[in-house]
């Protein structure tokens, strides 16, 4: 599963960086977002697992990126899913819901996931930070080109 999210984040990345079609590699992203929301809570054990912890780190990423419209739109999408998957587990149990196989491998996914995210959003972070002081430092020597 990692490798698939590497390979995402990467096409999302080429098209938004290098081909400037940022539009498609959000919508790109946002579609995979919502798929590995889906996959980890079946694969993770439910709500159980990390399912949560992913949803955050989505939420956090949308939050950091998207229009305003946008970030309403696809929080109420979000919410819908997340409810929808925790519906499912309640009214069918476990049905579909692979479980951990011992306690320690629920923990170690909660941890793993919870380091993974928190080094994503790191990463993310940096990268809007510094694009945004790149563009308020050209904006000064403009302005500076333009006072004298």
């Amino acid at each position: 599963m990692l490798l698939s999210i590497f390979m995402v984040l990467t096409l999302c990345y080429y098209l938004s960086r290098l081909v400037k079609k940022n539009a498609i590699a959000f919508w790109i992203f946002i579609f995979a977002a919502y798929a590995l929301i889906a996959a980890n809570f079946f694969l993770n054990s439910g709500i159980e697992g990390s399912t949560a912890i992913v949803c955050l780190l989505v939420t956090s990423i949308v939050f950091s990126v998207a229009s305003d419209l946008n970030k309403l739109v696809l929080t109420l999408i979000q919410a819908l899913l997340f409810g929808g998957l925790l519906y499912h587990q309640y009214d069918r149990g476990n049905t579909y819901i692979l479980e951990y196989p011992d306690r320690l491998s629920e923990y170690l996914d909660q941890y793993m996931t919870y380091v993974i995210s928190t080094a994503f959003l790191y990463v993310v972070f940096e990268v809007i930070t510094r694009k945004y002081e790149k563009q308020r430092q050209s904006l000064l020597e403009k302005e500076q080109k333009i006072q004298e």
